[in-house]
Parts: structure tokens; sequence; C-alpha cells
């Protein structure tokens, strides 16, 4: 076993005092076991003197509410345009149906906020039932 440290980061590149000692078997288990430590902040992983290694958490933050927005896009699709879900993970969306969901993405307002994801489903499914988006429905 090896002991590593997790240390995070606080907004002025500075260590916040926040830090957590673990042994583990191998780097892998290290950065699987010091990504719970990680929550707002970014964080550096340190094995003896070296820095192993570091993420940004805004950056995951980020693709955690990509993900779900991805997911959320999906699962109003597949309940109210069947025929668009595959087009939309295909990346082959009409381009018309493209500004459709951008139109449910600036209705759903800041993506800083929680709520965000849970307003973008309402604003989606508001926009597919609508009937327009019955015009865009083509076959693959």
């Amino acid at each position: 076993m090896v002991e590593y440290v997790a240390r995070q980061v606080g907004e002025d590149g500075r260590y916040t005092g926040q830090r957590d000692t673990f042994d583990c078997r191998d780097d892998g288990h290290a950065v699987v076991y010091a990504r719970r430590f990680v929550g707002t902040r970014d964080v550096h992983i340190w094995c003896g003197e070296g820095l192993f290694s570091s993420w940004n958490a805004k950056a995951d933050l980020e693709d955690a509410r990509n993900v779900a927005l991805d997911q959320a896009t999906v699962a109003a699709l597949q309940m109210h345009a069947p025929d668009m879900a595959r087009r939309y993970v295909d990346d082959d969306l009409p381009e018309a149906f493209e500004r459709l969901l951008d139109r449910a993405v600036a209705f759903a307002g800041s993506r800083d906020d929680a709520a965000f994801i849970d307003r973008y489903r309402a604003a989606l499914a508001a926009l597919l039932d609508s009937g327009p988006a019955a015009h865009f429905r083509l076959t693959p």
C-alpha cells in the first residue's frame, strides 16, 4: 500500500487546509478514491514528494451538466419525437430541430442554477408538445 494525500485548492490557487490522507494499492485506485473528495474545488493528489494528479472541479461539473443535458434531451425526444432521438445521438438533427433545442436551453436560463435541467426538461417537453415539432420529424 502506498500513501496518497488529496488537497483542495482554493480560488486563490492556494491549498484550503482541507486534506485527506489515504492508502491505496496503486495510482488508479488513488484517483478513484480521491474523486469523492472533490466537491466544488480543484484537487491535487500527492504521492510522496511529488504531485501525482490534479483536476479541475469546475470542468468536471460542466461535464456532468452536459451529460445531464444530453440525457434529458434523449429522454424527451424518445417520449415526444422518437424518430429524432436516434438522430440526436448520431448528431444528425435537422437544423430547425437544433434551433428548437437551443430555444429550450435559452428558456431554461442559467446553467449554473441547480434547477436548470428541470426547467430545460419542462421547456423542451412544452416545445415538442406544441405541434410545430411535428414539422421537423423526418424519416432517417
